[in-house]
């Protein structure tokens, strides 16, 4: 789903998390980088979640989102 899609088909677009907006417009950049230490957080927010590779779903979320 594109990201436009997202903000048209998500339940809580510009509720709950003031910085949606923000995080919409990164997604929709050009030219995208992520630093090691994004890795490490979003892992690390993956490892609080529960979810059983927080790494390797880190790694493959930033994949994803079209980021290097």
């Amino acid at each position: 789903m594109s990201v436009r899609g997202h903000q048209r088909d998500c339940g809580v677009h510009g509720q709950g998390d003031p910085n949606h907006g923000r995080a919409v417009k990164l997604l929709e950049a050009p030219n995208k980088a992520s630093s090691f230490l994004a890795l490490v957080e979003l892992a690390s927010v993956y490892s609080r979640a529960g979810f059983e590779d927080p790494q390797a779903l880190a790694i493959y979320s930033v994949e994803e989102a079209g980021w290097r």
